[in-house]
């Protein structure tokens, strides 16, 4: 077996060259990488819960709706936690999700946030 899959909605498609279907990367994968657009990903969890359980999944999404106006789910929650209502046997974690600046609507939005690629002296803030 490889040291990884990529579970793809039509694996002949894909051009990775250990692509399988999504139910099938699920049976065999340990850890699992989740990188789908959010508005997908709600529906891929209830569908897959059962094959979840136990295993730890990375949630790399950001909870950004369909339509890239705001956030998808509010302020009150944030997307691993609805996730893991989903699938409760399953161990969630969030890693690898910035949201770039500049994809802010507006400067006063982002006003205060020190993005790490300033050029400000550690203790200073940016001004944009």
């Amino acid at each position: 077996m490889p040291s990884h899959v990529y579970g793809a909605r039509d694996p002949k498609r894909s051009q990775e060259r250990n692509a399988t279907s999504v139910s099938d990367a699920l049976a065999v994968a340990e850890v699992l990488i989740l990188a789908t657009p959010w508005p997908v990903m709600e529906s891929l969890i209830c569908e897959q819960a059962w094959s979840l359980d136990g295993k730890i999944v990375i949630d790399v999404t950001n909870p950004i709706a369909a339509n890239l106006a705001g956030l998808a789910i509010g302020f009150d929650s944030s997307g691993a936690e609805l996730l893991q209502s989903q699938a409760h046997e399953a161990k969630f974690f969030k890693a690898f999700t910035p949201s770039g600046w500049m994809s802010w609507p507006s400067r006063a939005s982002r006003k205060g946030v020190q993005p790490c690629s300033s050029p400000a002296p550690m203790g200073r803030r940016s001004s944009w």
